[in-house]
């Protein structure tokens, strides 16, 4: 007897934003037993013996930090060049790629695939493939008892089921959607860059798409709509987050007061949903790109201390973070759930959903150049657009965004979060710097329960 109850007695329900119909599973096994001394006293020769479990979704970590999702492909995760993958802390297993090909992760001698320091205690973690290749290539290393490991099984988009997030509108934000010119200091303006103010953008809708080109940009915390050609941070640009704390208004008589949009929606971070905006994109455009050189002007370095959360632990020092950081700066926001909260202002400590693209169509987002980047958060890639509904199509209809990470991309880089994409390109002295705390990412999984 199978039963799907939703709830059980002394077990946390699921967050209802997950979207879980059946969040739990009971099945009872009646097994009607033989017996013989009994029967002899003129009972009944038979026994019924009841067996019951109980297993469900529950919060937990998430499976790995860096998850390739396509299911088939060839290469779906593949390097050139000399490029440089390196995960510091986080689970045991710190990479897999779904594909059943066997040769799904194409990894040249040249690379350094460096899980020496990832896992719990930062003395190692595995490599997980489902397809193959069967051994280790020369370009990867770890520490036993980690290794690498063939024919794993599949693991699933922990985000299938996430609705897109609710975008912040005028009620929200006065001004959402619009943007505006500030002063140096002002919302967090660095000191030291070669203009005299910045342009401070407010989250709301943005059907065009967001160019950051020659320019400082601030982005206030929310969430941002970005269509059309995307989002793109192009050369001899600069991106920060807003400082909401800002100086005083007697120190800013001749350049104005802090305004309160600084803060945004009170989430102390942004999500970047990548929408396709009516078909805009067309198939394999980009939605995201940091092109060459961005992130490379002269500015006051990023204090590292302050992408932490209301009641997050400091970093581990194990996790080699610097504490300050010059270039792009992107922050998702402060949650409970590890993705985002419908209420902005029920912050958490944990950094959620930094980049979210719209699974419609596939695409192709690109980091390149030298520029120094601090992103903190989770970044999804993945087409399927029934991911909501149904389950995707096999490739090559869905599953065919591609994240690169191209030329001298990385250099300067901390990623401090978790990246699910369809396939992952690495080109050129890309690298990707992966720092995760034990406890890296709040997601769903199976558990046997009673």
């Amino acid at each position: 007897s199978v039963s799907f109850p939703a709830t059980i007695p002394g077990v946390a329900v699921p967050d209802p934003s997950a979207g879980l119909t059946y969040p739990f599973m009971r099945v009872d096994v009646l097994d009607r037993v033989k017996v013989y001394f009994s029967s002899m006293l003129g009972g009944s020769g038979v026994q019924d013996v009841v067996a019951t479990a109980k297993c469900g979704l529950q919060g937990g970590l998430s499976s790995v930090p860096l998850l390739v999702l396509n299911p088939t492909e060839l290469a779906s995760f593949s390097d050139g060049g000399t490029p440089l993958v390196k995960i510091l802390g986080g689970p045991t297993r710190s990479m897999q790629v779904n594909s059943k090909n066997n040769l799904a992760a194409l990894v040249s001698n040249n690379p350094q695939i460096d899980f020496t320091q990832g896992g719990p205690n930062f003395s190692g973690s595995s490599f997980g493939v489902t397809g193959g290749p069967g051994t280790a290539p020369a370009g990867f290393v770890t520490n036993p008892p980690a290794s690498w490991q063939a024919s794993t099984v599949p693991i699933p988009d922990p985000f299938r089921k996430l609705a897109p997030p609710p975008v912040t509108t005028a009620t929200q934000v006065p001004g959402a959607g619009t943007f505006k010119t500030v002063a140096i200091t002002q919302d967090g303006c660095p000191i030291g860059i070669p203009y005299l103010d910045c342009t401070e953008y407010l989250p709301g809708n943005y059907p065009g798409g967001i160019t950051i080109s020659s320019q400082v940009a601030l982005f206030a915390p929310g969430v941002y709509y970005v269509g059309g050609t995307g989002l793109i941070v192009a050369s001899g640009s600069l991106v920060r987050p807003t400082d909401a704390s800002g100086l005083p208004c007697s120190l800013l008589v001749l350049i104005g007061c802090h305004t309160p949009s600084a803060a945004g929606d009170g989430s102390k971070g942004t999500v970047f949903y990548l929408t396709n905006n009516g078909g805009a994109w067309g198939s394999g455009a980009p939605t995201i790109v940091i092109t060459s050189n961005s992130g490379s002007l002269v500015a006051a370095s990023y204090d590292t201390s302050k992408s932490l959360c209301p009641g997050q632990a400091p970093f581990d020092p194990r996790l080699s973070i610097p504490a300050f950081v010059d270039g792009n700066v992107f922050l998702a926001p402060c949650t409970n759930s590890g993705t985002y909260e419908t209420t902005p202002t029920n912050v958490g400590p944990n950094r959620g959903m930094l980049f979210f693209q719209d699974r419609s169509k596939a695409a192709l987002p690109q980091f390149h150049g030298q520029g120094a980047l601090l992103l903190n958060g989770a970044m999804y890639f993945h087409n399927c657009p029934n991911s909501m509904t149904g389950p995707c199509n096999d490739p090559p209809t869905d599953y065919q965004t591609q994240l690169g990470l191209w030329g001298g991309s990385g250099t300067g880089t901390q990623l401090i979060g978790q990246i699910v994409v369809d396939k992952l390109s690495l080109q050129g002295n890309s690298s990707i710097n992966m720092d995760l705390s034990p406890q890296p990412f709040n997601g769903l999984s199976v558990a046997l329960l009673q």
